[in-house]
């Protein structure tokens, strides 16, 4: 069993800016005498660690913001996602929202983007159809 935030840090919250994912969920998942509470925890660490370090090697002149991002990004890359409402590791206070994670995927912001497109173009559409009709004729303008 993890420990929460709040066991962790107190009452200062603050402190979690200054740790990485990786580095919390080494924290929260370590016992008293130093092991790892279980295999799967080991393995998460130790797969979230390798593949941290490959993308320092990668990305050598990353900023601290930049390498911060990408320990967001690995561990549930390795953990896999999040069940609705919750962030693992974090105890059972935070929830996606209130640490800045997007709810909506990346597909459904892609389909949202293109149903908004799509939108504006059959309201431009229409309002072409409604001024070729008007200058018909066939429909007044108090009829729209």
């Amino acid at each position: 069993m993890s420990l929460s935030t709040t066991a962790v840090f107190g009452e200062r919250e603050e402190h979690l800016d200054d740790v990485g994912k990786i580095e919390f969920y080494r924290i929260t998942h370590t016992l008293k005498n130093g092991n790892i509470v279980d295999e799967e925890a080991k393995r998460i660490l130790n797969e979230a660690e390798a593949t941290f370090e490959k993308y320092k090697q990668e990305s050598p002149d990353s900023s601290t913001k930049d390498l911060l991002k990408a320990e967001r990004k690995i561990m549930p890359q390795v953990r896999g996602s999040e069940r609705s409402g919750r962030v693992r590791g974090l105890g059972l206070g935070p929830t996606p929202t209130s640490i800045g994670i997007s709810k909506a995927s990346s597909s459904k912001n892609c389909k949202l983007k293109k149903v908004r497109k799509e939108l504006k173009d059959l309201k431009g559409q229409m309002s072409a159809v409604l001024g070729i009709l008007k200058d018909a004729g066939l429909v007044s303008q108090y009829q729209c």
